[in-house]
């Protein structure tokens, strides 16, 4: 298949050069119901009839299956009109923007927009929530063509009267079902201790095609959110507030493909409008249709102009990542694993180690070093995506240039972790395309392949790496706050065992005492018998 051909297939924001995708597309696009088509709306009806994108989400999202993408296009779209999604107003939900409840502003370190939701302004069983939420999600899916977007639900100053289950299911089941792909992480902003069974009753609810749902506080959420965009009280320094006037500059922009200038890594600007139309995703399999953004490159920062493919940039690493990363690149040459064009470090074990207490998941670096004088495309797949989230997961480097690569697993999986294995795939080739992976891959000569495997080992103070004795399964059941509850529960239920154990001696007392004055009550009874017996008898003698 020549360049002419796989540009003239390419999607408007999601680039695909697979033939067999254009084809469910167009078969996709055939079966639609008349009936339902009629009741969508203007916009609904050209973006299904005239643009490839939107259904294009739908088939990647279930592996190119035209019978399930079929059934979910139809529910999603008789959900939109019973749901009125395009004629949500701003004057049904003032109410929850005056209370600054829920907006997008800024971006996370993938350069993604991020939707702010503040869950103490919610009222459990509000609606209009569930209408604002659609209300943003809806401008941005649709104005940025299915660009993947972060979600923030600050739990600051929540209780149980403002948590709602039926809105989270609301939430997850619209991320999975009518805007596929959108969300790409669910972060929890320091949720009170109090609430940590609950997330255990909504991660139940969570399968593939949700949103990975993290818990972070100040400390952790920096490696989601650089702190330029984070307010004060998440140990930020942005000073923005919401307010209606700045509304307009919420809503995204239809300019999607203006040349985005950044510094640091950041939008020197800030504009709003300015969204990217990059993704990154898991690797599952070879030939699995995939985007990226640009990725974690050592070196000095360049523009950056999203139609050309990637490019470097700075390091938007963590703080708290900057020493591993250094010792990772600068590691003597018996740690790299070394291959005819590329150099990897580690040689072939991952240390997930936890870097500080108030962290969460663990975490390590993998160093990809290119030494030839060609440009590498590498990608990475894992035997278990749903554990672990690796930024990026694919990427190109130019010649003599290193790539650093975060490998976080999720601390709920780390009881687990140690059977996992990562396999790094790279080619040497001129394309800047990463989307073009899988069918490159499949067509070039071995010369131009370099496979490196590497296991994971698990380093962590509350578990060892394969959590062998009943302490470490039990402390490896959750995060700090889920064994915090767990302790309280048990030193309640002690509490109250003591408690039981009182009232039962005092009831043993209480019926000894009974007995007592029983056998007492019957003695008295006995010999006043047998002195009225005596004196009867007495009496009858004398007679």
């Amino acid at each position: 298949m020549n360049c002419s051909l796989r540009s003239s297939r390419r999607l408007s924001t999601i680039s695909n050069d697979s033939a067999r995708l254009a084809i469910s597309i167009s078969e996709l696009r055939g079966r639609l119901d008349k009936e339902i088509l009629r009741k969508s709306s203007p916009s609904d009806c050209h973006r299904l009839l005239r643009e490839e994108w939107w259904l294009a989400t739908f088939l990647l999202c279930y592996n190119n299956d035209v019978d399930v993408s079929l059934a979910v296009v139809t529910q999603c779209l008789k959900w939109r009109y019973n749901f009125q999604v395009e004629y949500i107003g701003l004057l049904s939900i003032k109410h929850l923007l005056d209370r600054k409840m829920i907006y997008i502003h800024g971006f996370d370190v993938e350069r993604n927009p991020i939707l702010w939701i503040r869950m103490k302004e919610h009222s459990n069983g509000d609606k209009d929530t569930e209408k604002a939420f659609i209300f943003w999600i809806e401008r941005h899916y649709m104005e940025s063509r299915g660009a993947p977007i972060s979600i923030l639900i600050d739990m600051g100053g929540t209780t149980l009267v403002n948590l709602d289950y039926d809105l989270f299911k609301f939430i997850l089941h619209s991320l999975k079902y009518y805007y596929p792909n959108c969300a790409q992480d669910l972060l929890i902003f320091e949720s009170p201790s109090m609430l940590s069974a609950s997330w255990k009753i909504i991660r139940t609810w969570i399968d593939i095609g949700h949103p990975q749902l993290t818990l972070v506080n100040r400390d952790s959420i920096t490696q989601f959110i650089h702190p330029r965009f984070l307010p004060d009280h998440m140990g930020g320094e942005d000073p923005w507030e919401f307010s209606m006037e700045e509304i307009a500059r919420c809503i995204p922009s239809r300019a999607l493909n203006e040349e985005i200038i950044y510094e640091n890594g950041m939008d020197k600007d800030d504009k709003m409008g300015a969204f990217p139309n990059k993704r990154s995703v898991k690797f599952e399999s070879e030939d699995e249709e995939t985007t990226r953004r640009t990725p974690l490159i050592v070196g000095t920062p360049t523009v950056r102009k999203p139609s050309k493919g990637p490019s470097s940039r700075r390091s938007m690493l963590p703080s708290s990542l900057r020493p591993l990363a250094d010792k990772r690149v600068h590691a003597p040459s018996t740690d790299w694993a070394v291959d005819r064009f590329l150099s990897v470090c580690p040689r072939d074990e991952l240390t997930l180690s936890r870097l500080d207490d108030s962290s969460n998941d663990l975490v390590d670096i993998v160093a990809v070093r290119n030494t030839s004088d060609r440009h590498v495309l590498f990608k990475i797949k894992t035997t278990s995506p749903e554990k672990f989230r690796v930024r990026p997961s694919g990427g190109r480097v130019a010649p003599g240039a290193t790539e650093i690569v975060r490998v976080y697993l999720q601390n709920e999986y780390k009881s687990t972790g140690s059977r996992e294995k990562f396999l790094l795939m790279a080619l040497q080739h001129d394309s800047t395309n990463i989307e073009e992976f899988g069918e490159l891959w499949n067509n070039a000569p071995q010369e131009w392949k370099a496979e490196h495997k590497l296991r994971c080992k698990i380093v962590d103070d509350d578990s060892s790496s394969n959590g062998s004795t009943p302490k470490e399964r039990i402390r490896s059941m959750g995060g700090s706050t889920e064994i915090e509850s767990i302790r309280q529960d048990l030193s309640t239920l002690s509490s109250n065992q003591k408690i039981i154990g009182i009232i039962v001696v005092f009831l043993l007392l209480l019926q000894f005492m009974c007995i007592l004055n029983e056998r007492s009550n019957n003695a008295s009874l006995r010999l006043a018998i047998e002195t009225l017996a005596s004196a009867n008898k007495n009496t009858h003698e004398d007679i």
